[in-house]
Formats: C-alpha cells, structure tokens, sequence
C-alpha cells in the first residue's frame, strides 16, 4: 500500500495500564483497554482520483492488545464517508489492527487533510493527514447533439429510418393481422437498441422470438438502395372494433462512421401503423369467439364400449389459424352421462414466420345407464374473415355400448351397523399440570434462542478477523455485482462499469489478502502472483480491469452485447474464484 505524500507513522506512548478479565472483555461487547503501548500510522491507496471515486483511508495500529472498537472520523474538509471496514493482518513484527474508511471528494483541486484527532483506546491521539489532487472528469460528448460535423437531420432521415407493416388494412374482431417492424438503412449499423416501446392499446400481441434472425435483403425505396432488416416480428389479435392504431417505436443505433464524419450514435423513431377493424355479425348459438381458419380433428376418441360408473377421455385436436378463446368447444348436454371440466394444451407459436394455431383440448366423462347409449359429438363455431359468415365444426360422436347389465340388477340395499350394548367408559386421564405444559411448550424456543445467542457471540467475538474480513468482501463483491445487473442499461453505463469495477476490487483483495485499488498494473501483477495465482488467469484479470477503467471513461455509450460480456467475465472470477 501507498504512503499518503510520505507522511511518516508516529509512535504515541500512553502512560495508564489496566488488564480486563476475559469474562469481562466479553460481556461488555469488547469495551476499550486501559492504556497500552500502540503505534499507529496512517495511509491512503491513492493520491490522485476523479470526483465521483472513492479512496481508502487506513490506520493501522500495533501494540499488545487489539481488542479496540473502530474510531469514528470527524468531518473532513473536502470529503465524505461513504463506507467503513476493518482488517487483522499478521506481519513479521506482530499482529496489526487495520480501520479502513471509505472516502469520496466533493470538490477538485489539490485537497490537504490536516491531521485528525481520534479517540483510540480511550486516549487522545493524533493521526498524520493527507493530501490528494482531485481531477474533473470530462464530460460525455453525445454525438446527436454534438455532432463531429453537423449534417441536416434530413439527409440522415433518408439514411436511416423505422417503417411498420401489417398484413392487412381492415380485419374484423379477433382476426389475426402480423405486424413487422423494418430498419431501412444506408449505412452501417454496429448495434440496435429499442428505448420506448407502443403499448399496444386494444390488441392481444404475440411476439416472434426470431425475428432478428430474418435475412436481410436489398430493397429499392424512391430509386435509393437500402437494407431492409426485420427488427419485430408480432401477430396482432385486435380485441374491439374501430380504428387502431400502434404508436411508434423509438431505437437508438450505433454508427459506424463514414468518410464524412457523420454522427456515430443516432436515435430513430418510427413504426406507426394504423387498422380498421370491423364487427363480427350476430353469431349463432354456441359461438364462443373463435375467429379464423380451423380444422377440429379427434386424437383420442370415444370407446365403443365402456362400464358403467368407470370414467373414459376424449381428447380433441384444434389446428388453424386465428384466434381461439380459454373454453371454444361446446357439447350437448345429455343425462346418459356425466361430464368434467375440460383441460387444454397449448402449442401455438410461429412457424417460418407465421403464426399457427395448435391446441389439445380433453375432457372426461362418467357413464350413468347401463344399456346403448348415444355420446354427443363436440362442437366448434367458427367465424370465417375471408368467407365472411359462421361454420360450424364437429368431431368426436358415436354410440356406445356401456356395460353394466340393468338398473335393477345394480340396486342394493345398505344396512347401519349394529350398535353394540353401551358399557361404561374408564375414568378420565389426569391432565397435564399447566406449569408443566407451558414448560414443555417454551423449552423448544428456549433452546433455540439459546443456539442463536451462542452463534452470535462466535461470529462477533470468536471467529478469526481474518475469516469476517474475507466474508465481508466476498458479499461486497456480490453486492455489486447484483447491483450491476440492475443497472445493465446503455442509460447507466457508467455507474454499471463502476459496480463491476467494485466488485472486481474486492475480489482481487479477497484473493491477495490487502487492498489492491491503488496498485499499478505490475504490482497488482506481483501481488496476484504472490498470492499463488495461476499466471495465464493474472493477465486475463489484470485485462478486465483495464477493459472496465477505460470502459467507465469512454465517450461512446457501449452496446447491450458488449455491457453482457463484461458482466459475465466479472460474475465468472467473483462466483468462481482464481481457478475459474
């Protein structure tokens, strides 16, 4: 670690002397020794930072004993406290304490801390400052509004564009209509991220999952070449009548510049499209909202011969195109039998970029009358856009045979059981004192609380320095870590590369056992290398943290892709260790 300007260590001297049994260090929640000798020294990881980082603060104390709570700093001119921790480190003069203070400046310029009066021990003593130049970072250059050289929007509105389509202007209710989202472009595009999305207002949408994965063909719009890529793919149920309308979409796109110098990060919107949809005319009996072009087909079908009292399934198969609603077949109702509530499976999803229909749909039921019966078939009512009225569809009829002979034959006759002569009850049991049972009732939560307080005072008190401080490392770098996932939107990039960053940190001090975010890169190197690292995993780390110091720092916003990638290469060294 770093001395703050040189300032040496000094050595303070106290004069008192007390010796507190263990019994009493322990039941006081370690309360402060008598006076002892103790030398204490100051330092910080770093002398030159941005506004908006954070350095580390360290005092370190030696003496006979180290049961010492951590001093709380006074305000500092020029900082603020953002984080404290502690550290037990073994050094060839002894054990030394470590109380480490996160600090971040809230001003620039050359920043001189005059030395700090502490309460350490419970005596006074004065700890050396320090001194630290703080940098203004620069300000991020947004090419849309800083452009290298001005262009009219014009021109780059007939270079890049959004256009939505849809299948068909006019559909009725619940007619199925597939919008496709293109990007016409003139120029190269290094990535495509949407910001705002319609919301679809009166239809039930249906997304493509591959439609990014369309070929891109060269199209010819007002005698100008363009690419045409698909960029959303959606099958659009329309729910009411009327005029619909699916408002734009708005994308940012990464550029890659041309020889002109033309903006390298643009935002487009676009998509807009409009339909007409008509009402379906007055239905039928048993029209339960089914819209489009079906086929109803039997895949289970009935037996010809069944017992009575013992249940059979029939299931249907529904295929087409369109909309079908939760419960579309319909059967008559018939005293021979007893019905259940129908269960379904549904298949439907696109198939080389169209939108299938599928579902099973199975339903049980319960003979009641012996003798040849007829099973209603099921029914499906359908209304046709492209004819323009209703049909009707059914599957799954027949007549059968249920087994079982007559209904006099299974008449029978149930007697109550014979009561036997009443004899007298022996006397009741004693019951359970209540002292007694309460006892027995909190001793469960006695014990418990009991298993508790011990847990705590070992992990607060027992447990090795060492082992809390590697703990308390290893959940600061999850921390960040999950904060960064939180925070994985090109909107955010600098505070996710600064999460990753900290997560990254207080892994590498968890694999080298001291703080390592003011080391260069060969020290970091030596320290890894010290710390039994693998050489071949010491350059691929020391390459993330120089992949994530200039991502924080660079003026263009990185794409989605290349903010994942770095999420999994921090998340693989934190939750996998060196060997990773």
């Amino acid at each position: 670690m770093r001395r703050s300007g040189g300032t040496p260590g000094r050595k303070i001297g106290l004069d008192r002397r007390t010796r507190p049994t263990f019994l009493l260090w322990l039941l006081l929640l370690a309360l402060p020794l008598g006076a002892q000798e103790l030398r204490v020294t100051s330092t910080v990881d770093r002398t030159r930072l941005r506004v908006g980082e954070t350095l580390v603060f360290t005092l370190r104390i030696q003496g006979t004993s180290l049961a010492i709570p951590q001093p709380g700093l006074p305000p500092l001119p020029g900082f603020k406290s953002v984080g404290t921790y502690q550290s037990l480190d073994n050094t060839g003069n002894g054990r030394v304490l470590a109380f480490h203070y996160l600090l971040t400046p809230t001003a620039s310029g050359h920043l001189e801390v005059p030395d700090v009066a502490l309460r350490i021990g419970g005596q006074s003593v004065t700890v050396p400052g320090f001194a630290v130049d703080v940098e203004t970072p620069a300000p991020l250059v947004v090419p849309q509004a800083v452009p290298v050289r001005p262009r009219p929007s014009v021109s780059l509105g007939r270079e890049i564009f959004l256009t939505g389509t849809l299948s068909a202007s006019r559909a009725y209710v619940g007619e199925p209509v597939l919008y496709t989202l293109h990007l016409f472009t003139r120029r190269s595009v290094r990535g495509l991220d949407i910001v705002q999305t319609p919301d679809f207002s009166g239809f039930r949408k249906v997304e493509d999952p591959n439609a990014t994965h369309s070929p891109t063909r060269q199209v010819t719009r007002d005698s100008r070449v363009y690419l045409d890529a698909v960029v959303i793919r959606a099958i659009l149920f329309p729910l009411e009548a009327g005029r619909l309308s699916v408002g734009p979409y708005s994308a940012e796109l990464k550029l890659e510049p041309d020889r002109f110098g033309g903006p390298a990060l643009v935002t487009v919107e676009g998509g807009a499209a409009d339909l007409q949809v008509r009402p379906i005319p007055p239905a039928p009996p048993g029209f339960t909202g089914a819209v489009g072009a079906f086929r109803l087909t039997e895949v289970t079908p009935i037996p010809s011969r069944a017992e009575l009292g013992q249940p059979f399934t029939q299931t249907l198969r529904i295929e087409g195109t369109g909309f079908l609603p939760d419960q579309p077949l319909t059967w008559a109702v018939t005293p021979l039998f007893d019905s259940y509530p129908p269960t379904s499976e549904d298949s439907s999803g696109f198939d080389r970029g169209s939108y299938r229909t599928r579902r099973l749909i199975s339903r049980s039921f319960l003979p009641k009358v012996a003798g040849d019966a007829t099973f209603p078939p099921a029914v499906l009512v359908v209304f046709d856009p492209a004819a323009g009225a209703f049909k009707t569809l059914q599957a799954g009829g027949g007549r059968v045979v249920v087994a079982g002979g007559s209904s006099g034959a299974h008449a029978s006759v149930e007697l109550m059981p014979l009561v036997a002569e009443p004899v007298a009850s022996p006397p009741p049991e004693t019951p359970m004192p209540l002292r007694l049972f309460l006892t027995l009732a909190a001793l469960p939560f006695l014990c418990t609380a009991a298993v508790g307080a011990g847990l705590w005072v070992y992990t607060a008190f027992l447990m090795a320095p060492e082992k809390r401080r590697r703990r308390g490392l290893h959940q600061r770098a999850r921390k960040a870590l999950r904060r960064a996932r939180r925070l994985m939107d090109v909107r955010h990039a600098e505070a996710f590369h600064e999460r990753l960053s900290v997560a990254m940190s207080a892994t590498l001090d968890l694999w080298t056992g001291r703080p390592t975010a003011g080391l260069q890169r060969p020290q970091l190197g030596e320290a890894l290398r010290e710390a039994a690292v693998p050489e071949r995993t010491v350059e691929r780390v020391i390459g993330v943290v120089d992949a994530l110091e200039r991502a924080r720092y660079a003026q263009e916003r990185p794409t989605r892709k290349e903010m994942r990638d770095r999420y999994a290469s921090v998340s693989r060294w934190v939750k996998g260790g060196p060997g990773a």
